[in-house]
């Protein structure tokens, strides 16, 4: 079974934004639940948009501004 009750988003967004680097043009989208911590920033990568779908949070982040 997928690790679908895990609060896994942030800790990946953390390790995402570890590789990612200014240069790089990098866009991430991501689920998680509406309860999990998800920031608005990650390094260099900025929270473009936040939808919810029920009880799940869809994040989109980007180098670009």
């Amino acid at each position: 079974d997928p690790p679908f009750t895990q609060s896994l988003a942030h800790n990946s967004m953390e390790a995402i934004a570890n590789l990612v680097t200014p240069k790089t043009v990098t866009k991430v989208v991501i689920e998680s639940s509406g309860q999990e911590r998800i920031d608005e920033q990650y390094s260099h990568l900025n929270l473009l948009d936040r939808k919810i779908f029920g009880d799940k949070t869809l994040s989109i982040f980007s180098t670009e501004s």
